[in-house]
């Protein structure tokens, strides 16, 4: 059985306070309710010690020569017996749960570097996500990342660790140490839902990562709305003043394609160009979307 996107934004997780799949606050379940959702949860347990996970690639194309440009590894599992798979979402929702979410960052990480290794012809950069609320140290955090890329020969200039869950960020100063940390050591840094509610352009000047991502919904809503074609216009000319390379998200139909590269983004990211796929897409000549670019 395969979960669906659908499943997946509608898992029941106990997450600040909220359950997900009702609506409602965790403190209207009654006890029983609380650890039969708790128990419901402990396939995750069976995923980080049974090697259950694996990564999906999904390609960053340039908007303007139409060539991959990196992927982005999204993780997900696979219960090896019934063969159902767990999104991303699910998998996070479940960590958080379990208070696992410190085992799973890691071993995200080095299952994204051991099955790209087994790509050589995926080329690129590397986008990886991380989690910042489950990082207490950033120097041991990269430690086990370098073990990882050094073992399966990425070398770390080819990373770069995307950061999730920016709205639960407790800290702006230790986030922007992390990123720092990471970028004095070669890996590439990227923020993730740029335009969302929680996000902000005073977030992306403090952070100054080296690659900032439109959300989804405001590519959307841009195609519709002048006032949000205006926020991202303004995302993408406070960034490239920044020096910060932009990647719209969510591009799935001709009409958002044009919509982004005439407001100036450099990199797209999307179902237009494939699902995310392992082993992953090497190339988009043979889609024929980018007329008199390959």
């Amino acid at each position: 059985m395969s979960v669906t996107i659908e499943q997946t934004r509608t898992v029941c997780a106990a997450l600040k306070g909220s359950c997900r799949r009702c609506e409602m606050s965790t403190q209207n379940h009654s006890i029983g309710q609380t650890q039969e959702a708790h128990d419901d949860l402990q396939w995750l347990r069976h995923a980080l010690t049974e090697d259950w996970l694996f990564s999906l690639f999904h390609p960053i194309v340039d908007a303007n020569m139409g060539r991959v440009f990196g992927h982005e590894a999204l993780i997900r599992a696979c219960q090896p017996q019934t063969g159902e798979v767990y999104g991303a979402g699910m998998i996070i929702d479940a960590a958080n749960q379990l208070e696992l979410h410190h085992i799973l960052d890691q071993q995200a990480r080095k299952t994204a570097l051991r099955q790209a290794a087994m790509h050589p012809g995926m080329r690129g950069r590397l986008f990886i996500n991380f989690m910042p609320n489950t990082i207490y140290d950033p120097e041991i955090c990269l430690r086990t990342t370098m073990e990882a890329a050094q073992e399966n020969a990425v070398p770390l200039p080819r990373l770069v660790f995307e950061v999730v869950e920016t709205e639960q960020i407790p800290s702006l100063k230790k986030l922007k140490r992390i990123l720092e940390y990471y970028r004095t050591h070669g890996v590439g840094t990227a923020v993730d839902d740029m335009g969302a509610g929680y996000s902000s352009l005073q977030y992306l000047t403090a952070l100054q990562p080296d690659f900032v991502k439109i959300d989804r919904d405001l590519v959307v809503r841009a195609e519709l709305e002048k006032e949000a074609r205006q926020k991202m216009d303004l995302i993408v000319s406070q960034a490239k003043s920044l020096g910060i390379a932009v990647i719209a998200e969510g591009i799935e139909t001709p009409g958002q394609l044009h919509l982004c590269r005439e407001a100036g983004t450099d990199f797209l990211q999307g179902y237009l160009f494939g699902l995310p796929a392992n082993p992953p897409a090497a190339s988009m000549d043979e889609l024929g979307i980018f007329p008199g670019t390959v």
